[in-house]
């Protein structure tokens, strides 16, 4: 009996996630995917407005690391029109999105989308600004390797140590895995950091 309440209150909780989730979405966003231009991929069903759905799209290379999507790049949304009952894509449109994004509408975002923006002009050309810390935790005795450009046959510049760990029994507060080189990550070209 035990098990059987277990059953049922897995079932009831899987049950649950499921509804969550379709209630997150517009009904009109599954009919939608259809129209999506060749070349791009559907993102967030982002508004609803009347007989209007508006449904942000990327570049189909967006994800991959040889051609990732630039934070600089023009947003775009594919502007639908929905059945009388609101359920259905019947056409749609692709538009640059010029409204602001309700996920990134505040002055942080807007400062540092700027003060990277400042940085791209610095960079050599096709690569992206980025502004990130990071950490090795390449094991490897020789150290990791940093390049001058993108490629294994680049001249090296120098290399990170990797992780340090004390030589006499270590101390209570040594992390697990070492103490990991710290640096700052100031670019993405070709799927390098």
């Amino acid at each position: 009996m035990r098990a059987l309440r277990l059953i049922a209150a897995t079932i009831l909780c899987v049950a649950t996630q499921a509804a969550r989730a379709d209630d997150s979405e517009p009904a009109w966003r599954a009919s939608a995917l259809a129209l999506v231009p060749s070349g791009y991929v559907a993102g967030t069903a982002y508004r609803t407005a009347g007989a209007t759905g508006y449904l942000a799209v990327y570049p189909a290379t967006s994800n991959d690391p040889k051609t990732p999507a630039s934070a600089f790049a023009v947003r775009q949304a594919l502007v639908v029109t929905l059945t009388a009952d609101g359920t259905r894509a019947t056409s749609a449109e692709l538009r640059p999105r010029t409204e602001p994004d309700p996920d990134n509408d505040d002055n942080d975002f807007a400062r540092l989308h700027a003060e990277l923006a400042a940085k791209r002009a610095t960079l050599p050309d096709g690569t992206e600004p980025c502004g990130l810390g990071a950490w090795s935790i390449d094991k490897d005795p020789s150290g990791l390797n940093v390049r001058a450009e993108p490629s294994v046959k680049a001249r090296v510049l120098g290399t990170l140590p990797p992780p340090y760990r004390l030589k006499l029994g270590g101390a209570e507060n040594t992390p697990e895995g070492g103490w990991l080189t710290e640096f700052r990550i100031v670019g993405f070209r070709d799927g390098w950091f």
